[in-house]
């Protein structure tokens, strides 16, 4: 049975106070998209289905911001949380409906990716890439660029159990990340 909201009394307000309670359990309150252990939920709850008639796969993205720290602490937390709710937005409408994009906390996020191998997740991870580096508008006519470094662990290759698969993803990002890292190094110079 469901409660209607759309009545004028104190039960409809009561049904909606409820209604938003359930959202805020699900949902990251900045960026609007799900939260962490919405998005574990989700995917403990498929692979509770799995079996030799139901097989599933699918990569699990761990997406980690590249240079956010510099704009956060430049121009202040304001201006990082627009990075953060534009970044994700960016995420949200690159994916498919299938797919499910979370903010793992901070500048961290995770992407579910229905029915992916090896190789569509990287060129998923490439087209995020790609997308995460549109310039975001900030105060005073101030550009913002940020960079991305994504790892991500296929179901069942990599992992049985979401811990396994956000660890491996984990890694792998990190890998990307000192990679990033070091191409941003300029070479020593000579003495």
């Amino acid at each position: 049975m469901s409660l209607e909201i759309d009545r004028n009394d104190e039960i409809g307000q009561l049904a909606q106070s409820f209604q938003e309670m359930e959202r805020n359990l699900h949902i990251d309150r900045l960026t609007g998209i799900l939260n962490r252990e919405s998005l574990i939920a989700q995917i403990e709850f498929r692979l509770r289905g799995v079996s030799r008639e139901r097989p599933l796969c699918f990569a699990l993205m761990f997406i980690d911001l590249d240079k956010f720290k510099t704009i956060n602490d430049k121009y202040g937390h304001d201006e990082g949380d627009k990075v953060l709710i534009e970044a994700a937005g960016q995420l949200r409408r690159a994916m498919r409906k299938e797919d499910a994009v979370s903010r793992f906390g901070g500048d961290e996020f995770m992407i579910y990716l229905h029915d992916a191998e090896r190789a569509s997740a990287e060129a998923v991870a490439d087209k995020l890439r790609l997308c995460l580096q549109t310039p975001i508008g900030g105060r005073n006519g101030e550009q913002y660029h940020i960079d991305a470094s994504i790892g991500f662990a296929i179901y069942p290759n990599d992992g049985l159990d979401v811990e396994t698969l956000v660890r491996v993803a984990d890694h792998h990002m990190f890998e990307q990340k000192r990679g990033n890292r070091d191409a941003d190094t300029p070479p020593p110079r000579p003495c």
